[in-house]
């Protein structure tokens, strides 16, 4: 299905779809576990897009480089702001450094702002 979905974007050549086209190769890419190629295809977002320091740390967490991983989910989370979803990849982060306090810290900030946000 991935190879399909790749023929397929591939055939859009609309100039003002370009980038969302590199980010669906990027993330077909990904999902085939080619990281490397998912890697060429991320830096080439533009530099002020907010989804380049996100998906450059899902890769370097992929690789298992969790100190880098870590580094580009905080940015991503100064960028972006609080979201619960990079909020829990920097637990799992801190999970895979063994830094179970922090790792704790994340998930139940998760949950307390989960409560009070949606009661």
């Amino acid at each position: 299905m991935l190879p399909e979905a790749l023929q397929v974007v591939s055939t859009i050549d609309e100039q003002h779809l370009l980038g969302d086209v590199i980010k669906l190769e990027s993330a077909i890419k990904y999902r085939e576990e080619d990281v490397n190629n998912a890697r060429i295809l991320v830096e080439q977002y533009p530099p002020d897009d907010p989804d380049t320091e996100m998906n450059l740390a899902c890769l370097d967490y992929k690789e298992g480089d969790y100190d880098k991983a870590l580094e580009r989910f905080n940015n991503a989370s100064s960028i972006m702001g609080y979201q619960p979803e990079l909020a829990y990849a920097i637990a799992l982060c801190h999970y895979r450094k063994k830094e179970y306090p922090q790792a704790l810290k994340f998930i139940t900030d998760i949950v307390d702002r989960g409560i009070k946000d949606h009661p």
